[in-house]
């Protein structure tokens, strides 16, 4: 089956609200909820504005929604971001959506003049961890780490892709 990537649109709001606010999906470490369908509302327009350093694109077999993928902290000087992808229903996972929607988000990436990826994944997200590997990702040598409210967060492994073409 194929996937399609789209903005998010105003009609999609309550979905997004529901997918955002929903224990089973999000990572508590990452999770600055419960979000209200205002705050939703706001990071849709937010993604609108010049000099967003963010992309959200929604997920969809054909006209069913199935989940959400991001490039965020994109780095214009830099030429990189990072990804976050969710297949918000578990009877959705292991189909290989999310592996078509980052390889869409590569394309997307590359038009942007973003030309390296990178994605924390939990140490004990072995999908999550496979998933990346699958599509080129290695861990990556870069030395970044992940910092939450001022502590090191030592449970992640930080994956990183090229996606220039090297000649």
């Amino acid at each position: 089956m194929r996937i399609n990537l789209r903005a998010p649109k105003h009609s999609d709001i309550s979905q997004i609200t529901t997918w955002e606010n929903d224990p089973e999906l999000y990572d508590e470490l990452f999770y600055n909820g419960p979000y209200s369908r205002e705050d939703i509302a706001d990071l849709l327009r937010s993604l609108n504005e010049i000099g967003s350093d963010q992309k959200r694109y929604m997920i969809s077999t054909g006209e069913r929604l199935i989940g959400i993928v991001d490039l965020c902290d994109i780095d214009t000087q830099k030429k990189e971001a990072f990804v976050t992808v969710m297949i918000a229903s578990p009877q959705d996972r292991r189909k290989g959506y999310a592996t078509m929607a980052l390889i869409l988000l590569e394309d997307i990436a590359k038009n942007t003049g973003v030309e390296k990826l990178f994605a924390w994944v939990r140490t004990e997200n072995e999908a999550s961890r496979n998933l990346f590997n699958s599509i080129g990702y290695e861990k990556s040598s870069a030395g970044k780490q992940l910092i939450v409210n001022g502590v090191p967060y030592i449970h992640t492994i930080l994956f990183e892709k090229c996606l220039k073409e090297s000649y």
